[in-house]
């Protein structure tokens, strides 16, 4: 939400004023995912142009005490999922990776910082998402590194079709 303030946009984030709202922007903060996917599911029925906005498609990601927290991408996906049951077809718009704008962006900020022009094959891109990181720089152009400290693991590595360059493994602290 703070992106949309930013770029001019009135926000609210009391669901009684969410009637006179143009679309939803799903965010990654605590809040009551009961009330709040419910009342979007009641307010995309009642207005079909509206728009969802997604910062990223990640379902999940790990919190600094290593539990597993739903992210943005799978609230979006249940609530096409239950929009669909109801005979509406939704579809998000996803701002984050491994989408293309949010790459195109970065680049640009990477070369103006620079002060020249960079050849994406020379820039190494870091994450440890597979499905966002590593997919998104890999369309990209740049080289793409997976560190094995986030949400995915060298398992789920081998059984993906989306490779890395490099692969970066924990160790074991001395």
């Amino acid at each position: 939400p703070c992106y949309a303030v930013k770029a001019g946009m009135r926000v609210t984030r009391s669901l009684e004023d969410l009637i006179n709202c143009r679309g939803v922007i799903l965010g990654e903060e605590d809040y009551d995912w009961e009330s709040t996917l419910n009342a979007a599911v009641n307010f995309f029925l009642s207005h079909p142009l509206a728009r969802l906005i997604v910062p990223n498609t990640d379902s999940h990601f790990l919190t600094r005490t290593g539990a597993v927290r739903m992210a943005p991408g799978a609230l979006a996906q249940l609530l096409v999922y239950v929009l669909a049951q109801c005979g509406m077809k939704l579809e998000p718009v996803f701002l984050g990776k491994p989408y293309q704008p949010i790459f195109r962006h970065l680049h640009t900020t990477l070369e103006r910082r620079a002060a020249r022009q960079l050849r994406p094959d020379r820039v190494l891109l870091i994450g440890d998402s597979l499905e966002a990181d590593i997919r998104g720089g890999n369309a990209f152009g740049y080289r793409t590194a997976l560190v094995l400290t986030g949400v995915t693991d060298i398992d789920a590595t081998l059984r993906s079709n989306i490779r890395p360059t490099l692969i970066f493994a924990v160790l074991a602290a001395c």
